[in-house]
Formats: C-alpha cells, sequence, structure tokens
C-alpha cells in the first residue's frame, strides 16, 4: 500500500545547514501506521518540491522526461 501525505515547513536555513523536517499524520488508518512502524514494515521517502529564499528566488526541481528510444 502506498500512501502520500503533505508536510509542510517554515525552517530558515543557512548556506551548509541541514534540517529535520517533521510533520504530523492525520488519517483514518493512523493505527494501521502504527502498527507496521512498530513492526519495522513502514518505509518513508521525501520529496522537495519547492524552496523560497529569504531574497525572494524560489527553487522547483527540475522536471527531466527521459528521451524516447528511436
Amino acid at each position: 500500500m502506498i500512501l502520500s501525505y503533505r508536510i509542510r515547513s517554515k525552517k530558515a536555513i543557512g548556506p551548509g545547514q541541514t534540517v529535520k523536517v517533521t510533520g504530523w499524520i492525520m488519517d483514518a488508518r493512523l493505527k494501521d501506521l502504527r502498527k507496521h512502524l512498530r513492526e519495522g514494515l513502514l518505509q518513508g521517502q521525501a520529496e522537495i518540491k519547492r524552496v523560497n529564499y529569504a531574497d525572494g528566488r524560489i527553487w522547483l526541481p527540475l522536471k527531466v522526461t527521459p528521451k524516447q528510444p528511436k
């Protein structure tokens, strides 16, 4: 089963710094998620969608489409 959740964070990140982004999951299946977590069966993956810089610039990930074979 694959589920996705959006977590927003407004943490200030300085050059060269690393931060941990956490959030709450509110879902009817929360009991199932906890059960899988305790059993070591839960895996996670994160994707950065956007970064807003203090100077007003915005970073968005490049959208790369694979080349089609000829």
